[in-house]
């Protein structure tokens, strides 16, 4: 059927079908675009003191769950340098490689400190937390 002898309710009906689905693509193209948009999680940790040993870092996610393994690394200028991780209260681990995980077994606020160890002691480089939350449950069969 040609357009002209369409009844006009109809055209008003073709009409506001055609901008109902407009608009609902153009909903679908703003939601997939600020569905992909996901800001950084990595705390990092930059320290500008030259070119020496204790210019390290950390990248690490803000929060964690109870009994999966936290992915740590090590960034550092020398790779000669020996790292620690202070974590908590016990945990004293030393860094032999870039990347490295630790399990943590309780929920709560755990405080960091990247150490490195030199010839004198050792010396803190930096303190900070991070948050270990309760593990989601998912059912499997």
């Amino acid at each position: 059927m040609k357009h002209e002898t369409t009844p006009k309710t109809n055209r008003n009906l073709e009409s506001s079908l055609l901008i109902i689905m407009l608009c609902a693509g153009l909903l679908g193209i703003l939601y997939h675009l600020g569905a992909n948009n996901k800001e950084d999680q990595n705390l990092v940790m930059n320290y500008e003191k030259g070119i020496s040993p204790d210019r390290a870092y950390i990248s690490v996610d803000q929060s964690a769950e109870v009994g999966l393994p936290v992915q740590f690394s090590l960034h550092a200028a020398d790779p000669a340098a020996k790292y620690q991780l202070y974590i908590g209260e016990k945990d004293l681990l030393d860094i032999s490689q870039t990347a490295f995980e630790h399990v943590f077994d309780q929920t709560g606020l755990y405080p960091l400190q990247l150490i490195l160890r030199t010839n004198d002691g050792r010396e803190v480089i930096e303190t900070y937390e991070i948050e270990i939350k309760e593990g989601k449950n998912i059912a499997a069969y």
